[in-house]
Formats: C-alpha cells, sequence, structure tokens
C-alpha cells in the first residue's frame, strides 16, 4: 500500500446516493473504489444515472496511484471528457481534491471528502478551460453518499 494516499484505503466499497445536477437532473450515482496492483493503486468508478429513465449520463472509470515524478495522479476515462490525468492537490486529511485538464479543452475538478464514518460527499464540476467565471458554461454535480451494506 503506497504511503502517499494510505488515508484513502478505508473508502473501498461501494458508495450509493442520489441528487441533482446543476441542469435540474435527478440522479442515482454509484461509486465503487477497489484495491487495485497489490496495493499500488485504488480503481475509482463512478455512474452518473438520471433517477428517472435511468439513462446514463456519465461515467468515469480509473486508476488513483503514484506517479514516477512522485504526484497522486488519477488517469482516467470519461463518456463526456475522454481520457484525461488528474492531479491530486494538498488538502485536510479525508479529503481527496483532483483537477486538470481534459484533451478536449476542459478543466474537470473533483472532490471527495469524508463527512462521516459512512458516508461520504462527492462534488465535481467542469467548464471549458478559460470559462472559470462564466456561471452559465459550469456544470457541477454535489451527491452524498453512504456506504452500502448488508441487509440484515
Amino acid at each position: 500500500m503506497k504511503k502517499a494516499f494510505k488515508q484513502h484505503y478505508r473508502w473501498v466499497g461501494i458508495w450509493i446516493g442520489s441528487g441533482e445536477t446543476q441542469l435540474g437532473n435527478p440522479v442515482r450515482v454509484r461509486f465503487e473504489i477497489k484495491e487495485r496492483l497489490n496495493g499500488e493503486a485504488l480503481e475509482l468508478s463512478v455512474e452518473y444515472c438520471h433517477s428517472e429513465t435511468n439513462q446514463l449520463l456519465h461515467g468515469v472509470v480509473g486508476l488513483l496511484g503514484l506517479s514516477a515524478d512522485n504526484v497522486i495522479r488519477y488517469a482516467g476515462y470519461s463518456n463526456l471528457h475522454g481520457n484525461f490525468m488528474l492531479d491530486a492537490t494538498p488538502d485536510d486529511p479525508g479529503v481527496l481534491a483532483l483537477s486538470g485538464n481534459t484533451p478536449n479543452g476542459r478543466f474537470v475538478s473533483v472532490t471527495i471528502v469524508q463527512d462521516k464514518e459512512d458516508q461520504l460527499l462527492l462534488t465535481s464540476h467542469f467548464h471549458p478551460i478559460g470559462a472559470a467565471d462564466d456561471q452559465s458554461k459550469q456544470r457541477r454535480t454535489v451527491v452524498k453518499l453512504s456506504r452500502m451494506k448488508l441487509a440484515k
């Protein structure tokens, strides 16, 4: 297990929640974190589905790991952004903040916050590079997730 992102291993599991996108779409979210490569990486995958139509609005899958230049990076694929690489930015314990530019000209930011023992807050937004102050061009989603548990 890599010491650099050891704190995030406690999030391994399946997380579910619901919310609304900035465009007003009601969404159900499934977020899964798996240990990969004998502790060298974490696989993070998320699916945002429309709550009423079950249509996939946004899906991302990728690996979080320590790069050769000692930076925590997330290499992912998104049905909206294609292939991309996000760098972790220093933050408080219990927070994973990732951001970067995509090849299709967008800035993407994702933050995962441990809200309570079995709750995460997942926020994400993207906008065209250079349009950070234009609210009409930003797309943001905030979802509270709970750890999936076995029924008793």
